[in-house]
């Protein structure tokens, strides 16, 4: 399980992100502030039927845990907010935040989540308990 490894390593969990951030990557305050903003419920099931409880899922310590299409939409704004906040205060970030690619994804995931609200689209997000490495972007 990464989380034990993670743990070993003194990296710290970040449920927003879905992962493990060594201790030069982890904002907890951005994390912290995020969290008070949004709320939903996190399930060992894709079908939601075993529900977490939100100091549970904090902790990291399991390999998968499935949220509404909602979260997926919110971990984007989040890992955007990340963004922000290491290029004002010159902070490092992980390859997530840091991968074009993803950013590329978010942006278009953004783009279309009106339109899936309106047809009653609402997949399942499914988030793995991964390990990040820190980048120190050239700011």
């Amino acid at each position: 399980m990464a989380s034990q490894e993670a743990q070993v390593n003194g990296c710290h969990y970040d449920i927003m992100a879905s992962c493990w951030h060594p201790t030069a990557c982890f904002h907890k305050d951005i994390m912290e502030e995020f969290l008070t903003e949004v709320n939903f419920d996190w399930y060992l099931d894709a079908n939601y039927t075993e529900l977490v409880p939100l100091e549970m899922a904090r902790t990291g310590n399991h390999d998968t845990l499935y949220q509404c299409h909602d979260y997926h939409i919110l971990h984007c704004l989040y890992q955007f907010r990340r963004l922000h906040m290491a290029v004002i205060e010159h902070r490092q970030i992980d390859e997530d935040v840091f991968s074009y690619s993803h950013t590329l994804h978010c942006t278009k995931m953004v783009m279309q989540w009106p339109r899936e609200i309106m047809y009653g689209k609402n997949t399942t997000t499914m988030s793995r308990s991964g390990v990040f490495h820190c980048i120190k972007p050239f700011l």
